[in-house]
């Protein structure tokens, strides 16, 4: 250009006509990045140069992770997004993103690259469940507690919610009269849980409504004492098997399965043997996202304080049905337990828990080596009346009468607690027990023959104002045929005194 003094850039497309070769009024044109300068016409007069600038600033290839150098077509190049990935395009910037994205839902594998989600659920409390190795996974239906306290049992409290049922200090485990379990404290010596037709199973005590009865509880143990009364009964009836008679005076009482019956003294204590404490673990931890397998069908997801999360071993059940309680079917497959109302938990001959319902007055659950724990009833003995009412049972000395003997011979040892007839036309003669307890009671009736009775050693009889010699010369005899005399203890030991309760006819004390 004529007037500059310096040369004369071209940096564009385009063409600069001027008269000479390359030479622009005595400047030289220069060609910028990109610009080839070129004569039209190599002689002199008007010559064309052409300017070239399709390459200024321009990329000529694109290399991704596969495929090799790509190169653009009519100078332009396609960014395409596939499977989950888009590409959005604004002035000179070119976004790639994810789409289908929830806020709080779990991303899950669609195929090689695309990707799904799952939730997030509109209830809270519900857990990641594996579907399998074909199949997404899924939330359940049921919902469990975010965070659990020392020594809890997990229940189904409604249809597909399960929650922490509370503890309680020496309790066992029932369920009311609607099914629902509850921790029953047995804080007390001597609670028993006792079922009820009215209501739940509920603790209680055994009481006596006969003052003949101690009854004495004990750190796991109940003492049952016959301390008094003027009558005994001579037989003891149960639901089945009939009356029972004492052999020689004597009721055997044992125990069966876990139970135990424990003589020492004048007290029989029956009480529990063998029990062991079951316990279920519950997890907690915090979550953390991670890429997990498959998984098996109704596994959870576990998380780790230190570590990612991971599928339990364990399979739970993807809904529960009100008041179930979950527990382990077999190794690491957790099921629901089939409820019962007015139940307790027991478990059977291998092991496998059950609801076992208490829903008669008084009943009990009673273990057995044969088979497995049952709700029944205590079978009274001879002597002894059981009466069963809303969660309690009351035993009492029975008034039933004596066991008698037919005295058709000579001579006769008493026994307490039984009645004679003396039977023998040369007459009877009886011989006081060894030893004996207070109010102990024997009975002499006639019928043919006259009656001796006659103490061992230290004992002695009276009759009325009467007394008889200590010792085996202090006899008691009938005067006539059919005179009759009770007899009771008034001095235990071996060193008794028996006076006479009432008689009939006359009697001479030696």
């Amino acid at each position: 250009m004529p007037g500059t003094s310096n040369d004369l850039n071209i940096s564009q497309s385009g063409y600069v006509a001027f008269d000479g070769t390359s030479t622009f009024y005595g400047r030289t044109l220069l060609g910028g990045t990109g610009v080839t300068i070129s004569n039209a016409d190599g002689t002199t007069g008007n010559s064309t140069i052409s300017v070239s600038g399709s390459s200024i600033g321009a990329i000529t290839s694109i290399t991704g992770d596969s495929g090799g150098a790509e190169t653009p077509l009519a100078g332009n190049f396609n960014v395409l997004g596939s499977g989950s990935i888009t590409t959005v395009g604004s002035a000179n910037t070119e976004t790639v993103q994810l789409t289908g994205l929830t806020n709080h839902s779990v991303l899950i594998g669609a195929g090689t690259s695309t990707i799904t989600k799952v939730g997030p659920t509109a209830t809270a409390g519900q857990v990641l469940q594996s579907g399998g190795a074909s199949a997404d996974p899924a939330f359940s239906t049921a919902t469990y507690p975010s965070t659990t306290t020392i020594n809890q049992i997990l229940y189904s409290s409604s249809a597909n919610v399960v929650s922490g049922l509370a503890s309680a200090n020496r309790g066992v485990l029932t369920t009311g009269a609607t099914g629902i379990p509850i921790i029953t404290a047995l804080a007390t010596d001597g609670q028993l849980i006792i079922g009820s037709t009215a209501g739940a199973p509920a603790s209680a005590s055994i009481t006596s409504s006969d003052s003949s009865v101690t009854i004495t509880p004990g750190s796991n143990s109940i003492s049952l004492t016959v301390t008094g009364g003027t009558t005994v009964g001579k037989t003891i009836t149960g639901n089945t098997g009939g009356a029972l008679s004492p052999t020689a005076g004597n009721w055997n009482i044992v125990g069966t399965g876990s139970t135990t019956a424990s003589g020492s003294g004048s007290t029989l204590t029956a009480q529990l043997t063998g029990l062991t404490n079951h316990a279920l673990q519950v997890g907690a931890g915090t979550a953390t996202l991670t890429q997990l397998g498959s998984g098996t069908t109704g596994q959870i997801l576990q998380t780790n304080t230190t570590a990612d999360p991971t599928w339990s071993t364990a399979t739970y059940p993807s809904t529960t049905t009100i008041n179930q309680i979950l527990y382990s079917s077999s190794n690491n497959t957790i099921a629901g337990l089939s409820t019962a109302n007015s139940g307790v938990l027991t478990t059977g001959a291998t092991g496998i828990p059950v609801i076992t319902a208490l829903s008669t007055d008084g009943q009990l659950i009673i273990g057995s080596t044969a088979g497995v724990p049952a709700a029944a009833t205590l079978t009274a003995g001879t002597g002894i009346t059981i009466t069963n009412a809303s969660n309690a049972i009351t035993i009492s000395a029975s008034t039933s009468g004596f066991t008698w003997t037919d005295v058709t011979g000579g001579t006769q040892t008493i026994s307490a607690e039984n009645g004679y007839i003396t039977d023998n036309a040369g007459g009877v003669i009886y011989t006081l027990p060894v030893s004996a307890s207070l109010g102990d009671t024997f009975i002499i009736v006639g019928k043919t023959g006259l009656t001796t009775i006659t103490p061992l050693a230290l004992q002695q009889l009276l009759i009325g104002s009467a007394s008889g010699t200590i010792g085996i010369t202090g006899t008691a005899v009938s005067t006539n045929v059919g005179d009759s005399i009770t007899f009771v203890c008034t001095t235990s030991g071996s060193s008794t005194k028996w006076r006479a309760k009432s008689f009939v006819g006359n009697w001479t004390l030696s």
